[in-house]
């Protein structure tokens, strides 16, 4: 029974994420930087994404009983998860103090923001049976690491630019290229911590449950 309600929920949760996305992509709600192909230069967009990808993924893994295959699914879902998670703490305590947060949580981006990444944490926490040990907590620091080397080897290339045509959309080369790549390093090790505290969380409420 709760696996039947898990799958409609999987459903729905990626149908909302790809339909908040086409209402950005085709620019109808007024609050995003950049619309059409280009919003996905942006990590909120891509693990968003990535997270939908990751609902469709698990109801295809999880259709049978086959242990590894379910445990997969669930490993796709916790990465995804923490990469949703690493977007959430972004514009807490980066992007919403400079751009306010009246703008972050406005139309979509109440969803990209903050609902998709609260409620990825939560049925990881809740639903997800398989414990994640410490591989799948350094896989889960994998999207924002391939996200990083793309970032700073595109503006390598093709040069950094300036507004409004610049390759450092987030603006952390402003400070030169140690700066920079020291951002991404210490965002991967916020990243790695979140991985830490989601299946830290996970394995709390797993204790509590077989207690009962």
């Amino acid at each position: 029974m709760l696996k039947s309600i898990r799958r409609v929920f999987n459903v729905l949760f990626c149908t909302v994420i790809f339909w908040k996305w086409t209402q950005m992509i085709r620019g109808t709600d007024g609050s995003f930087a950049s619309h059409g192909l280009k919003s996905l230069k942006w990590f909120t967009v891509l693990s968003n994404l990535l997270e939908a990808a990751a609902c469709i993924t698990w109801l295809f893994l999880t259709a049978s009983e086959d242990e590894k295959r379910t445990r997969l699914a669930e490993t796709i879902k916790f990465i995804t998860a923490v990469s949703v998670a690493l977007t959430l703490v972004t514009v807490l305590f980066f992007l919403g103090p400079l751009f306010g947060y009246e703008g972050m949580f406005k139309g979509p981006n109440l969803w990209f923001h903050l609902l998709v990444p609260v409620i990825a944490g939560l049925e990881f926490m809740f639903l997800n049976k398989e414990e994640m040990r410490k591989k799948e907590k350094r896989l889960a620091t994998v999207p924002m690491f391939l996200y990083g080397a793309v970032y700073i080897g595109n503006n390598m290339i093709n040069g950094i630019g300036k507004r409004p045509y610049t390759n450092d959309w987030y603006g952390f080369l402003s400070w030169g290229w140690a700066a920079g790549v020291g951002i991404f390093a210490c965002i991967i090790a916020v990243t790695r911590i979140l991985a830490s505290l989601l299946a830290g969380g996970n394995r709390f409420f797993h204790l509590i449950g077989n207690k009962r």
